[in-house]
């Protein structure tokens, strides 16, 4: 009777963590399942975003330099959103990776605690059937003791010279009647308790099957959706590097038409020094300072250019190193690309 009532003990701590398995499982549903369709939508909008302002970036004639400028600046722009477009989803796709690790440990655990419970449910169910056995036995020989108990009450009365003895028997068969009514007693609330621990038991499996079954469907959710999400960067990835191909053509333009005004302007001052020099030597009536001041001005022109192409120099330096990181990532998804045009 002592080892039936550590036995209930024991089920009360089981139960417990029975319960928490059970409660870890649909947090797990409620946290990592519900809330991926709306950073889904969030990643799917951002992405689309940036690709469409690429796509419709005007470009302006090269000889208008201010116009150019500016849309060098609006380059740098999607250039950045480009970059945190994708990195949104680097930190998703790395998020996703983590859900389906966590959902794929507690489809283990709930199968380990399933197996445990139908372990425990057989156990209770041997114990149960073991205990009835008892309570049975307990009351047939409950019943025997009541008889005996009734003759030698009725042969007490009529036999007046055997009383002592009859007392003794009496009183001792008293003490066995309360001892196995009180064991009765004590077994049935024991078959009481195992029943009501098999239907818990019945109860919780249940809903640990239903709870698997909802996880299970989560986790193939959760796979397409990391892939999908793979195919999104992918594709995110081929648009951003395709902007960097045209955003460097573009810059590349520019420069070439900066190379063409320098050199123009080199020409020309070497043509208007040729002339300065040959003033003196043909003996010409010339103020030869008219001359020497628009050799200054071609001079300023060629450092203003020059510090535009150092600009843009630097510009183009940024795209290409974007470029090469982005195709090292890109790489990893098994697609070879070529270098960045120079």
């Amino acid at each position: 009777m002592f080892a039936l009532l550590n036995g209930t003990k024991s089920r009360s701590i089981t139960s417990a963590t029975d319960d928490n398995i059970l409660d870890a499982a649909k947090d797990l549903l409620s946290t990592t399942l519900d809330p991926v369709s709306a950073a889904e939508e969030k990643v799917m909008l951002t992405c689309q975003k940036v690709i469409d302002e690429a796509h419709n970036l005007e470009r302006p004639p090269l000889n208008q330099y201010k116009k150019c400028k500016e849309c060098l600046i609006q380059h740098s722009v999607i250039n950045n959103q480009f970059k945190q477009a994708f990195e949104s989803i680097s930190k998703y796709k790395d998020q996703v990776g983590v859900n389906c690790q966590n959902v794929a440990n507690m489809c283990n655990t709930l199968e380990e605690n399933e197996k445990a419970m139908r372990e425990r449910m057989q156990a209770s169910r041997t114990t149960n059937c073991s205990t009835q056995e008892s309570h049975r036995t307990v009351s047939d020989q409950l019943s025997q003791k009541q008889a005996e108990f009734e003759t030698v009450s009725a042969e007490l009365l009529k036999y007046q010279k055997l009383v002592e003895e009859f007392t003794a028997k009496k009183n001792s068969l008293q003490a066995e009647v309360e001892q196995l009514t009180k064991a009765q007693q004590e077994l049935s609330n024991t078959n009481q308790d195992e029943t009501d621990n098999e239907t818990r038991l019945t109860m919780h499996q249940e809903s640990l099957q239903n709870t698997r079954q909802l996880i299970d469907k989560g986790v193939t959710s959760l796979k397409n959706l990391a892939s999908s999400t793979t195919d999104r960067m992918l594709s995110t990835g081929l648009e951003y590097l395709d902007f960097l191909r045209k955003y460097n053509q573009y810059v590349k333009s520019i420069l070439d038409t900066m190379d063409g005004r320098i050199k123009t302007m080199h020409d020309r001052i070497d043509m208007n020094t040729s002339n300065i020099d040959e003033i003196p030597i043909l003996e010409l009536n010339m103020d030869k300072t008219k001359i020497e001041g628009v050799v200054k001005e071609y001079e300023s022109n060629v450092d203003k250019y020059n510090r535009r192409r150092q600009k843009i120099v630097a510009i183009q330096e940024s795209i290409k190193q974007d470029y090469q990181k982005l195709k090292d990532i890109i790489s990893k998804f098994g697609r070879e690309l070529d270098p960045l045009e120079v």
